[in-house]
């Protein structure tokens, strides 16, 4: 027998106000959030835009700061300059690492702004040291100045091409690359390319530096005589040591460091083909509110270490930028740390994710050395030191210096009257005092300069 539900009048206009109400609570709730996904949305874009708007500045900056070098003809005002240089290229860089642009590795770009100043200053020094300009270093400075043109040109048009709606900082599905045609916008890293792919006449510089070519084209230490690998087994090593399951390959690597490139979600890392070493990883995201210290960062990434089977570390310094606690870290022999053997890490202070890992320096400079006992003690060691400086504390080390060189040294951590922290490398078998750094801590991190 069929029963038939009764429903009064009254009743069924509740029953109507009640799904009309739930449905206007629907309403408003997807309204609500619609516009916080839009919000975040366009913070992140204002986010990005500033960062390109500020690597053009930075670029500009450069390229009038090199116009002026060509002209320069007296020691102090091309030290100026030169520091002008340096400064203006590692904001670039700065700029440049909070663009997303990480899967293109940008290679020619970073070497460019790394030598930049580093060049210029080589110049300095050998002004200071009596000599002159040759007509092949102003030649260089002229080479150097075109390129910046055409950089600070490229970056201009990207920003143009951009508030014409013809590149996007969102992955677009089926952008088709061609601005100007009408088909949808192009991501951001076609502009970039384009900048990238600019230096193919870009000139050889030699000189006594870091950042030299000779150095930057040298054959890794820890790759050299290894033998090489294929995809597959670089794919299997890649989840090894990340525990991700879904990579997929993305790209060969070329340069000094030939490497698998492989990719999950927003996560990029590089296998070399000599070795198979773990190189080189970056996982790009938003980073949300702080959760964990830094102390327990600079922790977590020393686990993160020792999983991959780094024990004989040092962490050093570190700095923390959008959300992101970056540890430096130095390999010691010997109970001597190697300032050359250095390894990056950086870590989310929402959630203590790793979000990079950089061990190129330690992998070009890594090998087994003969530390030998230094020919000076501490103590005479510390008679080179200024007067006006209290040591606190000291330890033997080896730095970088010009060309291919390292320096044995004794690092002395010394305190000015006024308070400033200051490190003196003082050469620990001539007693050479070899260098000297400013100690920066404060709420961006503990650097020197």
């Amino acid at each position: 027998m069929r029963k038939t539900i009764n429903m009064s009048r009254r009743s069924f206009v509740r029953l109507i106000s009640f799904l009309t109400a739930g449905l206007i609570a629907f309403a408003i709730m997807s309204c609500v959030y619609y516009w916080q996904n839009m919000q975040a949305k366009r913070q992140l874009e204002y986010g990005y835009l500033r960062s390109l708007e500020n690597l053009s500045l930075s670029m500009e900056n450069i390229k009038n700061t090199l116009h002026k070098g060509l002209y320069s003809n007296s020691p102090q005002m091309m030290n100026d300059l030169s520091g002008k240089l340096a400064s203006d290229a590692s904001a670039a860089k700065i700029s440049m690492s909070q663009l997303p642009v990480y899967e293109l590795n940008l290679e020619n770009t970073n070497r460019f702004l790394s030598q930049v100043g580093n060049y210029s200053q080589s110049l300095a020094k050998r002004f200071a040291d009596g000599e002159t300009l040759t007509e092949e270093d102003r030649n260089n400075i002229y080479l150097l100045y075109e390129y910046a043109i055409a950089l600070s040109n490229e970056l201009w048009d990207i920003e143009s091409m951009i508030a014409g709606g013809h590149l996007t900082f969102e992955r677009v599905i089926g952008a088709v690359s061609g601005a100007g045609t009408g088909q949808s916008p192009a991501h951001i890293t076609d502009g970039f390319a384009n900048v990238e792919g600019g230096f193919d006449n870009y000139p050889t510089l030699i000189y006594d530096g870091p950042f030299s070519d000779h150095i930057m084209q040298q054959e890794p230490m820890m790759t050299k005589g290894q033998k090489s690998i294929d995809q597959a087994q670089a794919h299997r090593i890649a989840e090894e040591v990340t525990g991700l399951n879904n990579l997929h390959f993305v790209t060969e690597e070329a340069g000094r460091l030939p490497a698998y490139n492989f990719s999950e979600g927003n996560t990029t890392l590089s296998i070399t083909k000599q070795g198979g070493y773990f190189v080189y990883m970056l996982n790009y995201r938003q980073i949300q509110e702080k959760t964990i210290s830094t102390d327990k960062a600079i922790s977590l990434a020393q686990d993160f270490l020792k999983k991959l089977g780094y024990t004989s570390l040092d962490n050093t310094y570190y700095e923390l930028n959008g959300g992101v606690c970056t540890v430096n870290f130095a390999g010691v022999q010997n109970d001597v740390t190697v300032y050359t053997d250095l390894i990056k890490v950086g870590v989310a202070l929402d959630n203590g994710e790793i979000m990079s890992y950089d061990a190129r320096g330690f992998i070009t400079a890594h090998h087994q050395r003969d530390i030998k006992a230094p020919k000076i003690s501490a103590d005479e060691a510390r008679d080179k030191l200024s007067e006006h400086l209290t040591v606190k504390s000291s330890k033997l080390c080896i730095i970088p210096s010009g060309g291919l060189n390292e320096r044995y040294c004794y690092e002395f951590l010394c305190i000015t009257k006024n308070g400033q922290q200051i490190l003196v490398y003082v050469n620990a078998d001539t007693g050479k005092e070899e260098q000297i750094l400013l100690l920066m801590i404060n709420e961006n991190g503990a650097l020197t300069v």
